[in-house]
């Protein structure tokens, strides 16, 4: 397989958290988790009114962090939103001694460099970290083995989490078939009186057993939905 360049790559990296945010974006629980958000920061300034920009910046990453946690993306997005900026510049400084840096590269390893992204997005399977070589190597090696411990645990949490229900198989489609998946979707959950049948008339006409079809791919949409969407690479 030829290997891709740096602007294939980014094309790609973009199709996919385009295609994980859509599926996410239809969770009720994410909704739910959102609009909950929404509330607590409306509290924030009821009960802090005069809060210094310092105090809110720790309690806006805290909500960051909480949504990386549970739904593996870097910030709060607004689920009615159809386009979510998934990319964040990565930020470093030189007060430390290793650094863990959430958002990095979100591509393979091979496929393309740090040096030629120039955006970056946190990604569930791999950690960026920042060394400062001016600190002794015995310091430096305790503190990346206690920040990769921190990242496997967090990662483990977030498996159990994200457990689906469905085949592992379903997940395995091609992208090119997930708005099929994301249209039947729409059309049993949104639309009312809509049939497997209706919708595989819509979608599909003249096409034999469409309906069983249809059946099978709302299927493997829930799967994405309720979490799958993590791993669609």
């Amino acid at each position: 397989m030829p290997r891709k360049t740096p602007k294939e790559a980014v094309k790609t990296l973009e199709k996919i958290n385009h295609y994980k945010w859509q599926f996410l974006r239809r969770n009720k629980q994410y909704q739910k988790d959102y609009d909950d958000f929404l509330k607590e920061k409306k509290e924030f300034w009821q009960l802090n009114p005069y809060a210094s920009e310092e105090n809110y910046t720790k309690w806006i990453v805290g909500q960051d962090d909480k949504f990386h946690e549970k739904w593996l993306i870097n910030t709060p997005f607004d689920y009615r939103k159809k386009k979510a900026n998934l990319f964040q510049e990565i930020s470093s400084s030189n007060d430390f001694v290793v650094q863990k840096c959430n958002r990095i590269s979100g591509c393979k390893m091979g496929d393309i460099s740090f040096q030629d992204q120039q955006k970056e997005v946190r990604v569930p399977y791999m950690l960026g970290v920042c060394i400062n070589l001016d600190y002794p190597k015995d310091k430096i090696l305790g503190i990346f083995e206690k920040t990769i411990k921190a990242a496997k645990d967090q990662r483990k949490k977030a498996e159990k989490t994200h457990k689906c229900k469905f085949k592992v198989s379903y997940r395995q489609a091609q992208l090119d078939l997930y708005d099929e998946y994301l249209k039947i979707w729409d059309a049993r959950v949104k639309k009312k009186g809509m049939t497997w049948e209706k919708i595989a008339a819509a979608l599909y006409p003249g096409r034999l057993e469409a309906s069983h079809l249809v059946i099978e791919r709302y299927k493997a949409c829930k799967e994405l939905v309720e979490g799958g969407y993590v791993d669609i690479k």
